[in-house]
Formats: C-alpha cells, sequence, structure tokens
C-alpha cells in the first residue's frame, strides 16, 4: 500500500499537482511514523524530494549515493531482505542504468527480484515490476533470448493480476 501511495505522490508530482502530491507524502509520512516512529522519516526521506530533482538535473551519481544511504538507513531498520531494501536497490539499478553501469544494473535488480519473490511470492506486480526491469537490463546488454524470459514472466504476472480485476461494464452507445 505504501508503494501506492508513493507513486501517486510522485505521479501527482510530475504532473504538477503539488497540493495532490502532499496530501499523498502526509500519508505516507504519517505510515511510515505509526509502523517505525518518527526518525524513520527524518532519516530516510529528504522533505524536498532531493531524488526527484537531481534525478531530474541529471546528476545521476548524486542520486544515486542519495539512494544508497537511504538504502542504509532502511537495512539498519528492517534487515537487507526487506521490501524497502529491495526497493532502494531498484532506485540505484535506475541510476546505474543512467550511467551506463549495466552489469551493476542487472546485480542491483536481480537483488531486488530475490528479496520481493521471497516476501511477497512469484505471482506479485512487485516481482513482475523486477522482471521488467531485469528484462530491460538484458536487452541493452544484447542478451536478447534471456530479456525475453523476464518479459514473459512478467508480462504472465501481469496478466494472472488483471484477470482478478472486474472491469466495469462498457456504457450502452460505446462500441
Amino acid at each position: 500500500m505504501l508503494y501506492g501511495l508513493k507513486q501517486m505522490e510522485k505521479v501527482l508530482h510530475s504532473i504538477g499537482d503539488l497540493d495532490g502530491a502532499h496530501y499523498y507524502r502526509e500519508r505516507v509520512t504519517k505510515i511510515e511514523e505509526e509502523t517505525s516512529g518518527s526518525a524513520y522519516n527524518n532519516i530516510s526521506r529528504a522533505p524536498d524530494d532531493l531524488d526527484i530533482r537531481l534525478k531530474k538535473s541529471g546528476d545521476f551519481d548524486a542520486a544515486r549515493k542519495y539512494y544508497e544511504h537511504q538504502m542504509e538507513v532502511h537495512e539498519s531498520l528492517y534487515g537487507s531482505n526487506h521490501p524497502c531494501f529491495a526497493r532502494d536497490l531498484c532506485n540505484i539499478g535506475d541510476m546505474q542504468v543512467a550511467l551506463n553501469d549495466l552489469c551493476g544494473a542487472l546485480s542491483s535488480y536481480m537483488r531486488a527480484f530475490e528479496i520481493d519473490k521471497m516476501t511477497f511470492g512469484t505471482n506479485h506486480s512487485r516481482v513482475a515490476f523486477d522482471c521488467s526491469k531485469i528484462g530491460k537490463v538484458l536487452q541493452q546488454r544484447g542478451d536478447l533470448n534471456d530479456a525475453r524470459t523476464y518479459y514473459e514472466k512478467a508480462l504472465i504476472i501481469y496478466l494472472k493480476l488483471f484477470e482478478t480485476i472486474a472491469l466495469p461494464e462498457k456504457p450502452s452507445g460505446i462500441h
């Protein structure tokens, strides 16, 4: 749930809905403080979205260092097999891709994949997300058969998830 709230915050921030983004930030902060204490938010999340500003400015090396700091905090709070740690690995992997360190990115994404698979099971959206990230790096490296395998894993998981979602009926008059 927390991941979804954070993603909504980022999307709203990206489209310029700062009030909406602020609303989701407050919800995330409240949940984090209730589950981890007030020190968590102060240490692990910059109040001014430093990571987003660094990425937008193209300072990927500084953003990577920021994510590495977050990862250290999450590791000390939760251990190295927690979903927050896996998310940090994905963020670092994103920065490694931006810096053209595909070997490092693949390693980060694979570790996140293992943590998420162990935590959520093999048919969870986080696992599909990790598979997509791994597939993208493998494709960029030219390992097309392996990339296809991971993309197919992601697609199968997503299709299973969407089977369980009841879509609203189409209004009459729309074909």
